[in-house]
C-alpha cells in the first residue's frame, strides 16, 4: 500500500536531504511533521504514537536532540494494522 507523499513535498529525490541523488530515488522516510499529514493525522497524534512505541522512529544521531524519521514501512505497517481490524468490523454487520 504506497504512500503518496503529503501536499507540497518534494518529488522523490528533490528534497528531505537527497539534493545530489537521481530524481527516481524513492522516498523511503519523512520527518515527523510530514509522516503525520500523509497518514492524516496531527503531528501531536503522531508524537503520542511514537512515545507510546505503536510507530517507531529512525534516530539520526547520537544527542536527544538528533532529528528523527519515519520509515514509509512503519507508516505502512502501522496502517495495515489498524484497517484490517476497523474492515473486520465493518463486514460484521454487511451479512446480519
Amino acid at each position: 500500500m504506497p504512500i503518496d507523499p503529503p501536499k507540497g513535498a518534494p518529488e522523490p529525490g528533490g528534497g528531505w536531504g537527497a539534493r545530489n541523488m537521481p530524481n527516481d530515488t524513492p522516498v523511503l522516510a519523512l520527518r515527523p511533521r510530514e509522516a503525520a499529514a500523509s497518514i492524516g493525522i496531527s503531528p501531536r497524534t503522531l508524537d503520542r504514537l511514537i512515545a507510546e512505541g505503536r510507530i517507531r522512529t529512525v534516530k539520526l544521531g547520537p544527542s536527544a536532540a538528533s532529528a528523527r524519521l519515519i520509515p514509509i514501512a512503519e507508516l505502512q505497517r502501522f496502517l495495515a494494522e489498524h484497517l484490517a481490524p476497523v474492515a473486520a468490523r465493518s463486514n460484521r454487520g454487511a451479512g446480519e
